[in-house]
């Protein structure tokens, strides 16, 4: 009895701590703020601003970088102390839900960001908005994170901050493939899985699919973050009056600097080039977004797309950091990773939308633009059943183009040179052309049936058609052809 017992001790101790309610309310709040970044800050409205909202999109580039260079020194100046003070108040839940609250107000405020010339927030207005944006998002971060060791235990801790990155990765990723497939795709593509017209009635005249991320982002992050303010564990407060935890905050940050760089002189350098190097990072994120907006011109699809495939890239990137960091170090491991980056930014700056890695890009190809030009078959009789979509115009009498619907059920039949050869004009060659047809962008398939005679085939004029114009010198099909592809330089 006694071994047993002394077993099953053992196999208790030694299995894994589960998450509790209150760990998993706080890896919670992280799925609720991640989208905010991933949406608005980096893939779709940041860079919708920068182009539509500014009417110069090097201008709207330019402005936000400043905004978020400027949320970059409020948040290096105020958020050390931020964290002081919020030790010495104790709970961090008063703090951090009146943040909270005031970020999703203030994401939800950027539906009115229209495009320039419309109306809606000012510029400044929209500036002041994505400055503060960046400030109290950091400032959730810090309070977020100093709340882990109280709301989860020392054998979960881990556990729960590794749940909560993969649970705001997993967010983001998930709102944009809704965006790809509910507002991007949409009345773009011709798929029986997407719907026809952008969801919600939202009108892309007006860039609603692209400003309907922030309405989205800020009731994601209120219902997400919900669950930590009712269930994680918080500390008790300290009972000390506001003013005083922040002036024993602020005294107490400074002399821990200090005593730091006194003591520990590494570890201040440490602090100080982590502070870059995220910064960095999170500057390339943010600048990458709305270049790619800016200089190749993508709109809400490309942009949801990029986003998704940076996602996937993320995913790849964190399964092979691991190897390589315990394979050659963290530093190396990090000094590969700038290095690596600083090459892909030179690259970058050699492409255009004109030329990419010094390839010609092709332009996109606008409705009622020709796919094929204004001509006749040299055949006898052209075939056709319906093609898969519409663009086919026949020349009428009087010069007018006249479109053809493509039906199923019926069978287009075109004459030919050789039957206006034979016929003396009676029947003319049909001239027809192929356009970009209205509507989306989709793929158009035909499958033409060129009927020929044999090539020693005669093709004098029928007695019952001399008397309709002059009658042209007797002529094989064979000689026929071969006189019109020399005539359109196909034969010499």
């Amino acid at each position: 009895m006694t071994e047993i017992s002394s077993l099953t001790a053992t196999i208790t101790t030694n299995s894994p701590e589960k998450l509790d309610r209150s760990a998993l309310s706080w890896a919670c709040f992280e799925a609720g703020r991640n989208p905010y970044v991933i949406l608005c800050t980096i893939y779709i409205l940041a860079p919708y601003i920068a182009t539509t909202v500014f009417s110069d999109p090097v201008v709207g580039q330019a402005t936000i970088a400043s905004w978020h260079t400027l949320a970059g020194i409020i948040v290096a100046v105020t958020g050390p102390f931020l964290g002081a003070i919020a030790d010495r108040f104790g709970n961090r839940k008063p703090i951090l839900g009146l943040v909270t609250f005031t970020m999703v107000l203030a994401i939800f405020s950027l539906w009115w960001a229209l495009p320039a010339g419309q109306g809606g927030l000012s510029i400044v207005m929209i500036g002041a908005l994505t400055t503060a944006l960046g400030v109290m998002f950091a400032y959730t971060e810090v309070l977020h994170n100093a709340m882990l060791p109280t709301a989860s235990t020392p054998a979960t801790l881990p556990l729960a901050s590794g749940l909560g990155l993969a649970l705001g990765n997993l967010a983001s990723v998930v709102f944009l493939i809704f965006v790809l497939w509910g507002l991007a795709f949409p009345g773009r593509v011709d798929w029986s899985f997407v719907p026809s017209q952008p969801l919600f009635g939202l009108d892309t005249a007006t860039h609603e699919t692209s400003r309907i991320v922030a309405p989205m982002t800020a009731i994601w992050f209120a219902m997400a973050a919900l669950p930590l303010f009712f269930f994680s564990r918080d500390k008790k407060p300290s009972g000390m009056k506001p003013s005083k935890a922040a002036i024993d905050g602020v005294v107490g940050m400074f002399k821990a600097v200090g005593r730091l760089f006194r003591v520990d002189r590494n570890a201040g350098l440490y602090l100080i080039a982590r502070m870059l190097y995220v910064d960095g990072k999170t500057a390339i994120l943010i600048v990458a977004g709305v270049t790619a907006a800016g200089v190749f011109g993508w709109d809400l699809l490309e942009m949801s797309a990029y986003g998704v495939i940076l996602s996937i890239f993320a995913v790849f990137g964190g399964l092979v950091a691991g190897r390589v960091d315990a394979r050659i170090g963290a530093k190396w491991s990090i000094i590969a990773e700038i290095g690596v980056t600083l090459v892909c930014l030179i690259v970058l700056t050699a492409q255009s939308k004109a030329h990419v890695f010094g390839l010609p890009v092709v332009p996109d190809t606008p409705e009622g633009a020709v796919r094929s030009a204004a001509h006749e078959d040299i055949n006898f009789l052209t075939l056709m059943p319906a093609a898969r979509g519409a663009g086919l115009q026949l020349l009428d009498r009087d010069g007018t183009w006249l479109p053809i619907k493509a039906d199923p059920s019926t069978l287009i039949v075109d004459s030919g040179d050789m039957l206006a050869r034979l016929t003396n004009g009676v029947i003319p060659a049909t001239t027809h052309r192929v356009v970009n047809p209205e509507g989306p962008n989709v793929s158009r398939y035909s499958m033409p049936f060129f009927m020929h005679p044999t090539l020693g085939t005669s093709l004098d004029v029928l007695p019952s058609c001399r008397s309709h114009a002059p009658v042209p010198p007797p002529i094989t099909a064979g000689e026929l052809l071969d006189e019109r592809l020399r005539a359109i330089g196909l034969k010499k």
